[in-house]
């Protein structure tokens, strides 16, 4: 665990890394900031209840926070969330879009988890795999969390957190549908999971159309040109340099979309064929991952093909419920 202080000016920050039960990421950073007006911040809560009693352990100042600010609807950034409220009597701050996506989830798990495995099988999932998929899905024990979530506060963007007008709302659609960076001053940025140095941040699909990857594109812009010092990633440790960081991600992502529009040259393959040929990181290959990260790699192949669809770059037919995509053989990201 990693905790200095960083005093920047009229700012107080403090992180704390928690541990989370998924292997790519292993922890969360948590920070307490206290702001310009003198109010002080949790930001994220990780991933259990038990969050709060990691922090009393590392003497987080909980006694005197004025609100929990969630940056987005993650599990691993909303697990502690109510367990922190119900014991410190602080309101919840979350971004506006995804505080009303976690509560359509929490409201209907059914309908949520009717439409998830819809997903997998019109996109190629079948068989053993389909089934292993549906049995293991970590939804089916996570509609606890998103139920229980009462968001007092719903912000974004061109707004400042309510009660204090020294936090100004960053809206970073792209990781998730609501993803909200935090500008507290001093050219310093909490980014939530919108950036990151040590992995690329997930690029899934929340509903049956939305072109996320362009969201993130355009969010990570967003944040290039407003040219921020320092920046407080949701896990890992802070950072400077942004514009490096957001070149490579961007660059990453090209990457990426060139090595989909191979595997779909002059041949009709599924979204799950697609994450079973491409190139995952550490040398996994898709079969290789437990269910965490078969999701990510099936949720990532959906959102680059996308983006290749709706760039025309690729081609789509339905086939007896199941969707197919081909690339032609002159294609290629620019």
């Amino acid at each position: 665990m990693v905790n200095p202080s960083d005093e920047s000016g009229d700012l107080e920050v403090k992180y704390y890394e928690i541990p989370i039960e998924i292997r790519a990421l292993r922890t969360a950073t948590l920070y307490t900031v206290k702001s310009k007006s003198g109010r002080r911040y949790l930001i994220d809560t990780g991933m259990r209840g038990s969050t709060i009693n990691k922090l009393r352990s590392l003497n987080a100042p909980l006694e005197s926070l004025d609100g929990i600010i969630i940056t987005h609807l993650h599990i691993d950034h909303i697990g502690g969330a109510m367990a922190l409220k119900r014991d410190l009597g602080i309101p919840i701050y979350m971004g506006k879009t995804d505080a009303e996506l976690s509560k359509k989830i929490g409201e209907g798990s059914e309908a949520y988890l009717s439409f998830l495995f819809d997903i997998y099988r019109s996109n190629g999932v079948s068989g053993r795999e389909l089934e292993e998929t549906i049995a293991k899905h970590p939804m089916h024990w996570e509609f606890k969390n998103y139920a229980e979530l009462e968001v007092d506060y719903p912000i974004s963007q061109g707004f400042t957190v309510p009660h204090d007008s020294s936090v100004k709302v960053v809206d970073v659609p792209g990781h998730s549908p609501g993803s909200i960076s935090l500008d507290f001053g001093n050219n310093h940025i909490f980014l939530g999971d919108h950036i990151l140095t040590r992995i690329t941040p997930n690029i899934s699909f929340y509903d049956d159309h939305t072109d996320m990857l362009e969201l993130y594109l355009n969010s990570l812009r967003k944040i290039k040109s407003y040219g921020y010092a320092v920046g407080y990633p949701g896990h890992g440790t802070p950072f400077s340099n942004i514009e490096k960081r957001i070149r490579e991600l961007i660059d990453h992502h090209k990457g990426r979309l060139s090595e989909v529009l191979r595997i779909l040259k002059n041949d009709w393959k599924t979204v799950f064929t697609v994450a079973t040929e491409m190139n995952w990181s550490a040398g996994r290959t898709y079969y290789s991952m437990n269910q965490f990260e078969k999701n990510f790699a099936f949720g990532e192949a959906m959102a680059h093909i996308r983006h290749l669809v709706a760039t025309e770059l690729v081609r789509v037919k339905e086939d007896r419920g199941i969707f197919f995509f081909r690339s032609e053989a002159n294609h290629r990201v620019v």
